[in-house]
């Protein structure tokens, strides 16, 4: 949120996560932030591309950022409007949807996003799968210029993570 004078000049530029706010600017911000971070690299950034999980079509499924690479997803990205519990952890069910989503797209990684500090950042190799699932925190306390950056070393680590 941009906070402006009296005569509409910005003072200063935050961003800000409430617990019972809307999901969506976070889940954008994150997916617009992603889509520029890989403009350059080969593919293009989908979001919220339309998926199912099973053949008979009846469980669909939205992972907030994919990135293909002709026209394959190599990158599966979801941010999580959540903050971690007093003991930095994150529920599991996030991790079970991003289970799904690698299981559903053929890819062996994939990315929760959640708002926090870099040492809440974890990496689960899946028991009896080739599948890991990284979630890594976004330190929205900082200035924007600073948040974009980390949002780019995102984008590296997912690219640099493909098989």
């Amino acid at each position: 949120m941009l906070a402006t004078d009296d005569t509409g000049a910005v003072l200063d530029a935050e961003f800000e996560i409430e617990q019972d706010g809307d999901s969506s600017v976070c889940e954008d911000f994150v997916t617009v932030a992603l889509t520029e971070a890989w403009r350059s690299r080969p593919g293009r950034t989908r979001p919220k591309p339309p998926t199912l999980l099973d053949a008979e079509r009846g469980i669909a499924m939205a992972p907030d950022v994919v990135h293909l690479v002709d026209e394959i997803p190599r990158i599966v990205v979801d941010a999580k409007y959540k903050l971690a519990t007093g003991t930095g952890r994150y529920p599991n069910a996030d991790h079970y949807q991003a289970l799904a989503y690698a299981t559903a797209l053929e890819v062996a990684h994939t990315w929760l996003v959640y708002a926090g500090t870099a040492e809440l950042a974890r990496t689960h190799h899946v028991l009896n799968s080739p599948v890991t699932i990284t979630t890594y925190a976004l330190d929205l306390d900082v200035e924007p210029p600073e948040l974009l950056a980390q949002v780019q070393r995102l984008a590296d680590s997912a690219w640099d993570a493909q098989p």
